[in-house]
Formats: C-alpha cells, structure tokens, sequence
C-alpha cells in the first residue's frame, strides 16, 4: 500500500510540473505574440498613435 502512495505521489509530481511547463510555454507565446502586436502598431503609419493610446 505505501509504495502505491510513492507512485501516485510521483506520478502527481510529474503531472503538476507538465501542466506548469504547458502553462509558462503558452504564456511565453502569448508575450510574444503581443509584444510584435505592439511593435507592428507602434511601427505602423496607418493607425495615428492618438488613436490607439500611444501618445
């Protein structure tokens, strides 16, 4: 019985830091994606600054 409580803890152990790697990886694409979001409106002459908050 104890070394059943071992595995499943591991097994919980393994699963929490995948989920943990899945969320810091699409948090990490999303401040990607908004940081070039950001770069291409700063960069863009066809959207005046004072319309979009940048002045």
């Amino acid at each position: 019985m104890e070394q059943a409580r071992v595995q499943y803890a591991a097994a919980y152990r393994v699963r929490h830091f995948e989920a943990q790697e899945a969320a810091w990886r699409h948090v990490t694409r999303l401040a990607e994606y908004v940081s070039a979001a950001r770069t291409q409106v700063e960069s863009s002459s066809a959207i005046p600054s004072s319309v979009c908050g940048l002045s």
